[in-house]
């Protein structure tokens, strides 16, 4: 029995040393990235802030609403992005990186509104080109990961519209951005290693091709202008 025991201590000794080991190596990583989340944090509010006190009255509600809009969209697209982290091969310091990535996007379309870049029309050609990438996206994904997705992008959606009183500028800014961001996660994320989900066979697609059984994002958005 004294041996049983005294190999047990080892090997919890051993268990006990190597959590440590990982802690500190994430120790390591972690004020970097904290420091990076926390400078996009601080841009955010205070870009955010600047344009409320440029615009007038109405306007102020307007932004408000798509602010709320878009930390809904965020916190759903924060879960859809590490879903599918783990197949991507990306690490949590690699993941709080894009999520930084995310909040910086937010940042460059309030500083356009400041800029005054709110002008401009809406291109269709944008909507093309993201639901092309989008059916893509889902295309490579596995069933509990492309409902993930499926979710993010209809409170995406939301955020858009919320986001059309600030003018056709705004919409394609975010539409361009929102592009961008699923291309780079999904499609180009350590494109190498990434495999098509066991659920789906990926394929390319046309622009006068989609799956009829997933949603177009654009549907909602169109029935708004007819």
């Amino acid at each position: 029995m004294p041996r049983r025991d005294s190999s047990n201590l080892r090997r919890l000794r051993l268990v006990i040393d190597g959590s440590l080991i990982a802690l500190a190596i994430a120790a390591e990583q972690t004020p970097a990235v904290a420091s990076e989340t926390e400078q996009a944090d601080m841009e955010l509010n205070q870009t955010y802030q600047q344009l409320m006190q440029m615009l007038p009255g109405p306007a102020r509600e307007q932004l408000r609403g798509s602010e709320r809009a878009w930390l809904t969209f965020t916190e759903l697209n924060k879960d859809a992005f590490q879903t599918t982290a783990g197949r991507l091969g990306l690490s949590p310091a690699e993941l709080k990186r894009i999520e930084v990535a995310h909040v910086m996007l937010r940042v460059g379309e309030l500083g356009e509104m400041l800029r005054g870049g709110t002008s401009g029309t809406r291109s269709e050609g944008e909507d093309r080109r993201l639901n092309i990438v989008y059916q893509q996206c889902i295309a490579v994904l596995t069933a509990a990961e492309a409902m993930k997705l499926r979710k993010a992008q209809r409170a995406w959606i939301s955020f858009r519209e919320a986001c059309r009183p600030l003018g056709a500028g705004v919409w394609s800014r975010v539409t361009s951005d929102r592009t961008d961001q699923l291309n780079n996660f999904y499609l180009r994320s350590n494109g190498s290693s990434f495999q098509a989900g066991p659920s789906k066979a990926a394929k390319p697609e046309s622009e006068d091709e989609s799956d009829p059984s997933i949603p177009d994002p654009f549907e909602k958005a169109r029935k708004t202008d007819d």
